[in-house]
C-alpha cells in the first residue's frame, strides 16, 4: 500500500516505517494517516504483530452439589399435538445431568410451576433455577410456586448462558430423536405416553460428561428392574408371583 503525503511525495508503510528509523517526527506521520484515514498502529506495526481482538471468555457454569442448580425448558410439540398435550417440559439437574420430562397442555407459568412443585416435592429444590425462555419467564415461575410453598427460597441463573443453553439444546434434541424413535417402534402417535420411557433411556445411559448414568450420579447405584436386577435362576422369575415363590 502506498501514502500520498502533504508534501506531494508517496510512500510505502515500508519507506514511512524506515523514515521512522532516521527520526523523521511522528507529527508528520500522524498527518499522513489522519489524511488517508489511515489507523497509525497500522503502519507501525507489521500484520503478523498486531493484536487480534480477544473472544469473549465463556466461564463455565459450576455445579457444586446435587442441589446447587437446575434448568427448566419447553419443546414445542403444537404440530404434532397429543390430544391436550403441546409441549414437553424437561428438567435438567446440571450436576447429576438427571432430566425429568412431563407433558404440558399450554406453557402458561401455572402448569409450568405446578409440575416443577411436582419435582421439588419428589426430590427437594435447587437453589438456582435456570431458564433459556428469559429470566422473566422464571421471574413468574418462582413467584407462582413460592403462593403454593411459601418457604421456597431459589433464584434466577444468568439468562441463556451459552454452556447451559447448549446442554439444554442437545438434551432436547436427544429427547425428540428417542421420542421419534419409540413411536415408530411401538406403533403409537401419542408421544405423552412414550415420555418416562425416554427419560428412563436418558438417565440410565452413560453421560460424557460424567462418565457415569444420571441415576448413579443421583441415587449412588444403578438402576435395577425388578427381579431382573438380581442373581436368580432365570426359570424361577419367570414364574414367580409372590414373595414366597423366591
Amino acid at each position: 500500500m502506498v501514502i500520498q503525503c502533504s508534501e506531494g511525495n508517496s510512500f510505502s508503510i515500508a519507506e514511512i516505517r524506515a523514515q521512522l528509523n532516521l527520526g523523521r517526527r511522528s507529527v508528520w506521520l500522524q498527518s499522513c494517516c489522519a489524511k488517508h484515514d489511515f489507523r497509525m498502529r497500522d503502519v507501525l506495526l507489521p500484520k503478523r504483530a498486531r493484536k487480534l481482538p480477544k473472544s469473549p471468555v465463556v466461564k463455565p457454569l459450576v455445579s457444586t452439589n446435587l442441589m446447587s442448580r437446575a434448568q427448566v425448558d419447553l419443546i414445542n410439540f403444537q404440530t404434532i399435538s397429543d390430544g391436550d398435550f403441546k409441549y414437553i417440559m424437561t428438567y435438567l439437574n446440571h450436576f447429576a445431568k438427571f432430566c425429568i420430562l412431563s407433558p404440558l397442555k399450554s406453557k402458561r407459568a401455572e402448569e409450568v410451576a405446578s409440575k416443577l412443585l411436582e419435582i421439588f416435592l419428589t426430590f427437594g429444590a435447587p437453589s438456582i433455577l435456570q431458564s433459556d425462555n428469559g429470566r422473566e419467564f422464571s421471574y413468574v415461575i418462582i413467584a407462582e410456586l413460592k403462593t403454593c410453598w411459601p418457604e421456597l427460597k431459589l433464584v434466577t441463573g444468568r439468562p441463556r448462558h451459552p454452556q447451559s443453553q447448549g446442554a439444554v439444546e442437545r438434551l432436547n434434541g436427544v429427547v425428540q430423536d428417542k421420542l421419534a424413535i419409540w413411536m415408530r417402534e411401538n406403533g403409537c402417535k401419542r408421544w405423552s405416553m412414550g415420555l418416562k420411557f425416554v427419560q428412563w433411556q436418558i438417565n440410565v445411559s452413560i453421560h460424557e460428561t460424567t462418565g457415569q448414568s444420571p441415576f448413579k450420579v443421583t441415587f449412588g447405584e444403578e438402576p435395577r428392574i425388578g427381579l431382573e436386577s438380581y442373581v436368580l435362576p432365570k426359570s424361577l422369575v419367570d414364574v414367580a408371583k409372590t414373595e414366597e415363590e423366591i
